[in-house]
This record gives structure tokens, C-alpha cells and sequence, in this order.
């Protein structure tokens, strides 16, 4: 794990702090240590004075001034920008895109099917019909179109699905 120390410095017990960005999966996070002791926790926001300084944000037991946040963000956004630079995290975003739309279609079907499903259930119990017809073909239509148009502008996405699935294939079939 690849980080940057942003600052450090010796508070006023003596405690040597540093904080720092790092990398987990395509996010860029902030962390600190005390005397070496990894703190656990995300930046909150805090009004207080210690020692006369004041604090306006805390990571775990470390006391953030207005500048020291400000860096520490600063620093963590433009790690965060250079991660979302990378064409492999682009692609995963584009991927993800595509399967928000694919899941969309699918509850379209889900929801067709449960309410066939109701209506059925009804007219076997010879009960009126409480549940009135609908029809889900002009929402599936506009589900499959947006897909279409979205696998259209990005076949590089599709290419890394069908990879994907090749290589998921081809463990299932070594491990068999």
C-alpha cells in the first residue's frame, strides 16, 4: 500500500502524529497514526480549542486546525482525482453504468412477473379482481432501448463483460 504523508507533527503531550493519503481500491483515503499507532476513523467535523488552538476536525483522537483539514482534503482530492484518471477505473465506472441499466430492465421484468403472478393467483380463487391490469411493454421497451443505446456508445465495455466471462469460464472449467 503506496501512501503520502501529508504532515506531521509533535502535539503538545508529545505525541508524534502524522497523517497521510492512501489507495484502497479506487478510492483515495485519509489516515494517521500517534507515535505509530494507526488511528481508525474518518474525519469529522469538530469545534474546540486545545491549548488554545483551535480545533475544526478530528480523525480518531487527532485534532485537525482549519489548515491542517484543508491540506489533508486537498491532498486526498487530488489523489482521488488522479485514481479516476486511470482508463481501468473509468472502465469499471462505465461498467457499472451498464449494469444500473441492466438491473433496471430486470425489475421491470421482476415487477411484470409479480403482478402476473397476483392476477393469476386471483382468477384461480374465483375473488374479483382487486389488482387491475397493466401493462409493462412500453417501460421494458424504453429499459431495452437504454440499454442498447448505452452498449452502442461504449463496446468497450461489452468486451470486458464478454472477457470476463471467458476467463470466469475457463477457472470453472480448470477447477472442474
Amino acid at each position: 500500500m503506496s501512501i503520502q504523508i501529508v504532515d506531521q507533527w509533535t502535539d503538545s503531550s508529545g505525541a508524534k502524529i502524522e497523517v497521510y493519503v492512501y489507495r484502497y481500491l479506487d478510492i483515495a483515503l485519509v489516515g494517521a497514526t500517534v507515535n505509530g499507532v494507526r488511528e481508525v476513523g474518518v474525519v469529522q467535523p469538530y469545534q474546540g480549542c486545545v491549548n488554545g488552538i483551535p480545533v475544526t476536525a478530528k480523525f480518531g483522537r487527532v485534532d485537525l486546525t482549519a489548515e491542517r483539514a484543508a491540506g489533508l482534503e486537498a491532498a486526498r482530492a487530488l489523489w482521488q482525482a488522479a485514481i479516476e484518471a486511470e482508463p481501468a477505473v473509468q472502465l469499471r465506472h462505465v461498467i457499472a453504468r451498464r449494469k444500473a441499466l441492466a438491473e433496471a430492465r430486470g425489475f421491470i421484468i421482476a415487477a411484470r412477473h409479480e403482478h402476473q403472478r397476483r392476477v393469476t393467483e386471483q382468477a384461480s380463487g374465483g375473488a374479483p379482481y382487486s389488482t387491475p391490469p397493466k401493462d409493462f411493454a412500453a417501460d421494458l421497451e424504453i429499459a431495452r432501448a437504454a440499454l442498447a443505446a448505452f452498449d452502442a456508445q461504449h463496446p468497450e465495455a461489452l468486451a470486458e463483460i464478454a472477457a470476463e466471462c471467458a476467463a470466469s469460464r475457463a477457472r470453472f472449467r480448470a477447477a472442474d
